[in-house]
């Protein structure tokens, strides 16, 4: 039988290995193209669907609004003529006047203010005033003239005051922002001019203040990412849903009195209508702006909610909740195990079209395998650095597995179903206490305990029964002392109840089971349960977030503003409710453990800081794993490199000790630190290089004493020196790739 000549073997493996390779990169393109094209396809639906809720939720907010507003303006329609009705058939009296407008406040509601402003001499003297109005909550009315001469009365020199800009507009107006005196507060006026016979009596007026104006808005969900702006034809904001009632205040007397610098200049919104995205402030990620017009006051109500909204309802989802997902330049939304399917492509596909080249290329001398080995190393190392970035940019799915209360209209909603729940199963109707908090420190005393100091406070509603006492419970404190402002205070509510406010200063230390996984790319959950003192009779504690300026996680409710946390940083605050069972009664008889209990929770999200476990522990790992490749190269029996280095089996034993020593300490104390049970992502590091230290004393006894491997002894032991860097990243890879996807 003849034999095949070298040559044309060599020919035939170098053409096998080739297609082998070509199909493999062929394969890894079309996978890359496919995993490429299903992204971009979810991340177009995803964000029509984001596109499309955003701008419902902007008309259903407008036209709640403009409902809400319609009703007022027919209040005010129905009064008008009642008096135009009045005024022309006979002079009336002050009494029947009051009782005309008495009835109209007795019919309609949602109101702050509701009253008249005749003419000087219409009911009288032709000097005389007349302007009675009465205020939600009060039974007694009040009286305008009382308080200034509203036919001269002007506060400022160049503009008209709001009843001589009543008397010169046409039909329907609305007035405002501005603070009259007999409110004491910055109102929006809605007025009817009053004309009978063709001469003007005087106005009627219909008032809503900014609080007013807060509680329509709160009771929309616009997301955890989402807020509205509110603002007048003059671009004058008078409700933004990132800023309290004192900042809008504040901007409408800087406004008035021509204090308004560089900074505290408020965005031109009517220039931005026409623009379909725009940068959240919160979170300066792109964003979709939406906006209606309100009513026919010259006012237009603006939205702004994140592209990366996600609300299961609507199944806008576009991976699965239970994924990570992130967000690129601005808008991209794309799941964080899909980053790790696309790298780990792309890094194959760039090695095995390189491996193809060098094979056709037949580019195998000695410094070309240097530069390949670099390149290898490169691309691994570069692949893992992504992954890496990846996880750390990933966003928390704690927002998805919680009932968040982001807002007020999610609290309403919860009181609502669970005052239901509690009709179901025959039990007492839920007593809810609205309580607020106010962090004021964060110190990590170890891996597992944590200590909060801060304010606490509860708003005990009017009618609580006597039974029902203020207090708060931490269930998961280790200690917890609390410091009680004796000054109670008496506050009006919303609704115009007197609601008793109680204040405590708190220190606690919880202990907690965090998740440390992915360190040092972990992120954190602080958070604190809380219970009410009365916690067996029914007494269900929800976020009081009439005390914040917005409850949206991203804008840090109840966090100290200059906050100081040693290693790491705040990601998002917020409240959320959890239900819980427990198998005891606690002692009392009627206390029913089968049901699900609803206990409020205040979570604090934390990003760990990289750079003190870089400089503590990944940057001593590289110098270790750099002196082991100074070992490896000095492995030779060359008579020159010899001379040079000295290779001494036993020195590379001595300094492998050593460095294994140093590597042992280092671990040790990582664990102490984190006391955990599971390995984390830092420690496969370690264990990577205490392979790596067994693989370097094997190899240097083998060649030391002639065992008969070749690629051992090949080319002075030229192979462990080529695969050290790219053996020790692809491990690495596979390890962070492995870890990330299940994290």
């Amino acid at each position: 039988m003849n034999q095949v000549p070298v040559q044309k073997l060599y020919r035939l493996r170098k053409k096998s290995f080739t297609s082998t390779f070509t199909v493999l990169s062929g394969l890894l393109s079309v996978l890359l193209i496919y995993v490429i094209f299903h992204c971009y396809v979810d991340y177009k639906v995803g964000l029509q669907t984001s596109s499309d809720w955003a701008q419902d939720k902007t008309i259903e907010v407008g036209v709640d609004l403009n409902n809400k507003l319609e009703s007022l303006h027919k209040a005010l329609d129905f009064l008008l003529l009642d008096l135009e009705d009045l005024f022309s058939h006979t002079k009336p009296s002050e009494e029947l006047v009051l009782n005309t407008l008495k009835q109209q406040v007795i019919n309609n509601k949602g109101y702050h203010a509701f009253g008249m402003a005749l003419e000087p001499g219409v009911m009288g003297d032709q000097s005389y005033l007349f302007a009675p109005f009465f205020r939600a909550g009060k039974p007694q009315y009040n009286r305008l003239d009382k308080y200034y001469n509203y036919s001269t009365f002007n506060s400022s020199k160049e503009k008209k005051n709001w009843y001589q800009q009543a008397k010169e507009s046409k039909g329907a107006y609305w007035i405002g922002p501005f603070k009259d005196l007999a409110m004491d507060e910055f109102v929006l006026r809605a007025i009817r001019k009053i004309i009978v016979d063709d001469k003007f009596l005087g106005v009627v007026f219909l008032d809503i203040n900014l609080d007013w104006l807060r509680h329509s808005i709160k009771q929309h969900d616009l997301g955890p990412n989402g807020y509205a702006v509110i603002c007048t034809e003059y671009n004058q904001e008078i409700y933004h849903g990132l800023k309290g009632k004192n900042q809008i205040v504040n901007s409408i007397e800087e406004r008035e009195h021509h204090l308004w610098s560089n900074e505290s200049k408020q965005i031109d919104w009517f220039s931005l209508q026409n623009q379909k995205k725009i940068t959240n402030e919160l979170n300066d990620t792109r964003a979709w702006l939406n906006s209606v017009p309100v009513d026919d006051t010259g006012w237009r109500l603006f939205t702004v909610i994140s592209h990366a909204i996600y609300d299961k309802s609507d199944h806008l989802d576009i991976e699965n909740q239970e994924h990570h997902s992130m967000v690129l330049d601005d808008y991209l939304i794309i799941s964080k195990k899909n980053w790790i399917i696309i790298i780990t492509i792309v890094c194959f596909l760039i090695l095995a079209t390189y491996v193809r080249w060098v094979i056709l290329t037949h580019n195998f001398g000695s410094n070309s395998l240097w530069v390949h080995s670099a390149f290898f190393s490169c691309i691994l190392f570069i692949s893992t650095v992504i992954l890496c970035f990846c996880e750390r940019k990933a966003t928390s799915n704690l927002l998805d597995h919680n009932m968040v209360m982001s807002n007020k209209a999610s609290v309403d909603q919860f009181k609502k179903d669970h005052s239901v729940d509690s009709l179901y199963a025959d039990s007492s109707l839920p007593i809810f206490i609205p309580t607020g908090l106010f962090i004021q420190s964060i110190e990590f005393e170890n891996a597992t305990n944590v200590t909060l100091t801060g304010y606490i406070w509860q708003k005990i509603p009017y009618n609580i029964p006597s039974n029902i006492h203020p207090g708060v419970i931490f269930p998961e404190a280790i200690s917890a002392e609390f410091e009680e402002d004796e000054s109670s205070t008496y506050i009006s509510a919303s609704d115009g109840k007197k609601t008793l406010l109680k204040r405590w200063y708190f220190k606690s230390t919880l202990r907690e089971n965090f998740d440390y996984s992915s360190f040092p790319f972990d992120r954190q959950s602080v958070w604190l349960r809380l219970w009410h003192k009365d916690f067996d009779k029914n007494v269900i504690l929800v976020p009081d977030f009439e005390s914040y300026n917005s409850l949206n996680p991203q804008a840090l409710p109840g966090i100290e503003r200059d906050f100081v946390l040693s290693g790491w940083g705040l990601k998002s605050s917020f409240f959320d409710i959890r239900m819980n069972q427990y198998n005891s009664n606690f002692g009392y008889q009627k206390y029913n453990t089968h049901d699900n209990m609803p206990e409020l929770y205040f979570n604090i999200e934390l990003h760990r800081s990289f750079l003190s476990p870089f400089i503590a522990h990944l940057f001593p790992l590289s110098v270790v794993l750099l002196m082991l490749y100074a070992l490896v190269i000095t492995t030779s029996k060359n008579q020159n490199t010899f001379d040079v280095f000295g290779f001494n089996v036993g020195a590379v034993i001595a300094s492998l000790s050593a460095l294994f020593f140093v590597v042992l300490v280092a671990h040790v104390q990582l664990r102490d630190f984190l006391s955990t049970n599971n390995i984390v992502y830092l420690e496969y590091f370690y264990l990577v290089t205490y392979i790596v230290i067994l693989m370097i004393a094997v190899n240097a006894v083998a060649f030391s004493w002639n065992i008969p491997v070749k690629w051992i002894h090949f080319r002075d032991n030229l192979i462990p020196k080529l695969v050290y860097w790219p053996c020790l990243l692809f491990t690495l890879l596979i390890c962070t790739t492995v870890l990330f996807w299940h994290t």
